[in-house]
């Protein structure tokens, strides 16, 4: 394993910045290698660095990197060794002093016709070896132009990522192919949409230990759009191309990573007076929904409290957990709520009940920012089963930028509805 800031330790959440040299790299560029080895001891930038070289630099690249950040290889064989010319064995990477292997990148399947069988075969045997995997998907754009972009990469999860896999010891890298080194990026929406998609997969497919996977972005990622990339929800780190040849370049991207993740998201979002303590709660029906959208919201920089359900119980109901958080918003605990349930009807009901709750079931960003403005609301309530997770964390994040206006009509509307709450019947 390598050390410092390059060493990937068990149980990290820091993001991940890997470059791949492709084919590209003479015993010349080792400089570069040194370069940001240095930069990276200086900055100590709150991530995990690595280079992927061709496998004929690896040896020395970890001499030139001296520890201070990780060297991995561009591809593994399945095949521990035998009568395959050319190929590199993952002990054989390990050998050479690599760290980590990327397996199923796009040019591989492209132009080596790998199947996702082949892909999980080479992950399987990177781990045996002791390697990390970054393991790339993505979709084409005739996949995209015809609404199959999430079904795709869906299908290559599935397909490419073997049982067992942990946290620690595995990357997702999404590469959109028409995205590779042609300068084009998805909009920040797409990107997001598909971070949430990917994230559902592995929570599937891993159960707790699909939360903890990175979600590495790459496609076209330079100093000028880092910034903007690192601080999407989902996002865990970067896998960079062309920009992690020359030091001056890979060192601008970097140079955001040293500002931290956490307060890089804080600064997009904040206005001065941004809610910090958000409570979420759910029962069955909404928990997947919740599990994302807490991950989400916590990579906001948000202080995010659940209040349950705190494992999947298909037996449980929306009051038991409803209830506890919108007492919690009553009395101050917690700044704003989420409440969550299959279709979120019933968690709206059962925070209503709580005096000093106005709680409301949002579908559009209208109501979302309106709900606040006028009336007040502390309460946001979403359906588990209608919501896709990056929508619901656009309108939480309505939500919770939206202030009261505190206009006399709007004083007067609350004032009339605190007094039927203590009025008796």
């Amino acid at each position: 394993m390598c050390c410092v800031v390059g060493r990937f330790n068990e149980g990290s959440v820091r993001p991940l910045i890997a470059g791949n040299w492709k084919m590209n790299g003479l015993s010349s560029q080792l400089g570069e290698i040194e370069a940001i080895a240095a930069s990276v001891a200086a900055t100590r930038p709150i991530a995990e660095i690595l280079i992927c070289t061709p496998a004929t630099l690896i040896a020395r690249a970890v001499q030139s990197a001296a520890g201070r950040i990780g060297i991995g290889g561009q591809d593994c064989h399945a095949a521990v060794c035998g009568p395959f010319t050319g190929d590199f064995s993952a002990q054989m990477l390990k050998d050479a002093g690599a760290c980590s292997v990327i397996v199923g990148h796009s040019e591989r399947r492209q132009h080596h016709g790998e199947t996702d069988a082949m892909v999980a075969a080479k992950a399987s045997a990177a781990w045996r070896a002791g390697l990390h995997v970054i393991l790339c998907i993505g979709e084409t754009q005739a996949q995209r132009a015809d609404g199959k972009a999430l079904s795709v990469c869906g299908d290559q999860i599935a397909g490419s990522l073997p049982e067992g896999a942990t946290s620690s010891a595995t990357a997702l890298a999404y590469e959109p192919l028409w995205a590779i080194g042609t300068g084009q990026t998805p909009t920040a929406e797409q990107i997001v949409e598909m971070h949430a998609h990917i994230r559902q997969c592995l929570e599937l497919r891993l159960g707790e230990e699909g939360r903890s996977v990175r979600i590495l972005y790459g496609g076209s990622v330079k100093p000028s759009n880092a910034r903007e990339i690192l601080a999407l929800p989902e996002v865990g780190g970067a896998l960079i191309g062309g920009a992690s040849l020359k030091a001056d370049d890979f060192e601008g991207i970097l140079r955001t990573v040293s500002l931290g993740i956490d307060a890089l998201r804080v600064e997009q979002r904040t206005d001065g007076n941004c809610m910090t303590r958000v409570g979420i709660a759910s029962d069955h029906g909404g928990f997947a929904l919740k599990v994302t959208i807490t991950r989400s919201l916590r990579s906001l920089g948000y202080e995010v409290v659940d209040y349950g359900a705190y494992q999947l119980n298909p037996a449980d109901d929306y009051p038991e957990f409803i209830i506890p958080l919108a007492k919690a918003v009553a009395t101050g605990q917690v700044e704003r709520g989420v409440a969550l349930c299959g279709s979120g009807v019933g968690a709206s009901i059962a925070a209503n009940k709580v005096p000093n709750v106005r709680a409301g079931l949002i579908h559009d960003d209208f109501s979302a920012r309106q709900g606040v403005e006028d009336d007040d609301m502390n309460v946001i309530c979403l359906g588990g089963k209608l919501v896709e997770a990056a929508r619901a964390v656009e309108l939480i994040e309505t939500f919770l930028s939206a202030r009261f206006s505190g206009a006399a009509r709007h004083q007067r509307r609350l004032s009339e509805v605190q007094a039927l709450e203590h009025e008796d019947t």
